[in-house]
């Protein structure tokens, strides 16, 4: 997406959330621009990649998680190691906005 004439053009998000609520935003405020970076780990995929409608046998490929984590950038992180956190600590200190 050509962000450049998008509102949010020059802001960064860091997406923790989970479920519902953390999902849709993070895919609202890319689709108005942002720079957004969600966050998950293996061992815990948001719980919207997972619900049904599935397409077709793929794990992890929900219609609902296609949906709301559109324009979102993804990286999984473990979290209970130090390599995780730090890595997770240098994209926190980017982000004009965490969630």
């Amino acid at each position: 997406m050509e962000r450049s004439k998008y509102p949010l053009r020059n802001l960064r998000v860091i997406n923790f959330g989970w479920v519902w609520a953390a999902p849709v935003l993070g895919g609202t405020l890319g689709d108005m621009g942002a720079e957004v970076i969600k966050i998950e780990t293996r061992k815990r995929p948001d719980i919207v990649r997972v619900l049904p409608p599935l397409l077709g046998e793929q794990p992890l490929e929900s219609m609902y998680g296609h949906t709301t984590l559109r324009s979102n950038l993804g990286i999984s992180l473990d979290l209970a190691t130090q390599k995780g956190r730090d890595i997770a600590k240098e994209l926190v200190k980017s982000a004009d906005i965490v969630i």
